[in-house]
């Protein structure tokens, strides 16, 4: 029994006022169990036992994970998020013996030696930034390590990305990646600085599209887009399709019968202008649509891609000036005009991205229906986040909190409206 004394005052009238607390514990246990065992997984599972759990355990007994399973004496530690979980240890005579908890971990060896800030230059007026541009001594990668990714601005851990001259004199921010005996661990956030570029480079062409999530089985038309589809005479580029079939193109600013030759598995899309004189299409312009059927659910970045190895993209402008480069895109939003798409080619942005505190923000872009439920979906198509997690804010901005056990890494935030229609963006969460 434990005795505690409780003394409170008023401040108003100077009177104190004791209470006297009796904390009776109505078992003792005769062996300690580790308060905080940690369990490191570097890969695949890690197999705890109930005995692990206990210091100096007595080899005559049996210990289990429930008091009426004698098979119950492990259990598998999966390679999930970190967290500190409770377990009740069982003596098969004693019934209950002890509680203990475990740290699980994760944890990689420190291979790989990063440059966080690195400088990429222009190359015809454009900047390509590798995966093992940060990693220093790279060829070849050290024993151990399988592979390097990184991460921009939500989009997919990709080796490479390619970049505009618009962003010419900035810093942007990367999550970095490596493998290590099958799975994936981040490193952190490295930054690339772009040396401005040279006067007189010409800049490619940049296609986007708006990344979104598409269901196994069903046909979407996938508008295409330029931001700077400017006294353009001529382009040409491929793009490649991935567990998924291309069923056709649709008209737009550019499209003509004689401009592309395509197949279930990819389309060279060639297109001259017609008068021979350079072409302007504004921005959030359609310039034509892609109609494709997934073959999984998942997001449009994982289907397509441009083909770069085989089927030269390069583009000529006014004056015959030529750019060896093509860039497509996946961002994240929707257009600013909604009169060529329907709903279902709206989204959310999730702003600042990457995530670095313990609230989600996103605006949002469906009229007047408010959000009504969320969803936290991790890599693995797993559900993250607790049932009925208050959603916080009105009009176009709204935030909700992440459980405090979440890993660093990719996510979807998807988000149903009250009138049932839903809705999905990507973020890295780095916090």
């Amino acid at each position: 029994m434990t005795l505690r004394i409780w003394t409170a005052i008023n401040w108003t009238t100077g009177e104190q006022l004791t209470h006297l607390q009796r904390i009776v514990v109505d078992r003792d246990f005769p062996h300690q169990c580790n308060s905080y065992l940690r369990v490191n997984v570097l890969s695949g599972d890690q197999v705890l036992t109930a005995r692990q759990l206990i210091i100096d355990a007595d080899p005559s007994k049996i210990y289990s994970f429930s008091p009426d399973d004698e098979s119950d004496s492990t259990r598998v530690i999966k390679h999930e998020s970190p967290f500190i979980v409770q377990y009740h240890v069982y003596n098969l005579t004693d019934t209950l013996f002890c509680i203990a908890r475990i740290e699980k971990t994760v944890f990689y060896p420190d291979l790989l030696e990063v440059q966080d800030n690195i400088t990429v230059n222009a190359n015809q007026g454009v900047y390509k930034v590798s995966a093992l541009d940060f990693v220093k001594n790279k060829s070849p990668l050290p024993q151990g390590v399988s592979d390097v990714r990184i991460a921009y601005n939500g989009n997919d851990y990709r080796t490479n990305f390619t970049f505009s001259g618009f962003f010419a004199g900035n810093y942007v921010s990367f999550v970095l990646r490596f493998k290590i005996g099958g799975n994936f661990f981040n490193y952190g956030i490295v930054r690339a600085y772009f040396e401005p570029k040279n006067a007189g480079t010409v800049e490619p062409i940049m296609f986007y599209a708006y990344d979104r999530m598409l269901e196994a089985g069903q046909e979407y038309f996938i508008p295409v887009y330029s931001s700077n589809f400017v006294n353009v005479i001529a382009f040409q580029f491929q793009l490649n399709v991935n567990d998924a079939t291309l069923l056709g193109l649709g008209n737009g600013g550019i499209l003509n019968p004689n401009s592309i030759n395509l197949n279930e598995s990819n389309v060279k899309i060639l297109w001259l202008s017609e008068l021979g004189d350079g072409r302007n299409i504004p921005k959030d312009s359609v310039l034509f649509s892609l109609r494709l059927r997934p073959e999984k659910s998942g997001l449009l970045s994982e289907f397509i891609e441009l083909e770069e190895k085989e089927f030269t993209a390069e583009s000529v402008y006014g004056g015959l000036e030529a750019s060896p480069f093509v860039i497509f895109e996946f961002l994240q939003g929707g257009p600013s005009s909604t009169a060529d798409y329907d709903y279902k080619y709206k989204a959310i942005r999730v702003a600042p991205n990457p995530v670095i505190g313990n609230n989600l923000n996103w605006e949002w872009y469906p009229g007047d229906e408010r959000p009504e439920s969320v969803k936290i979906i991790d890599a693995a198509g797993r559900i993250v986040n607790f049932e009925g997690q208050e959603i916080i804010g009105s009009g176009a901005h709204f935030a909700v909190p992440l459980p405090g056990n979440l890993i660093n890494g990719m996510y979807i935030l998807q988000v149903q409206s009250e009138k049932g229609r839903v809705v999905n963006a990507k973020f890295i969460l780095h916090r």
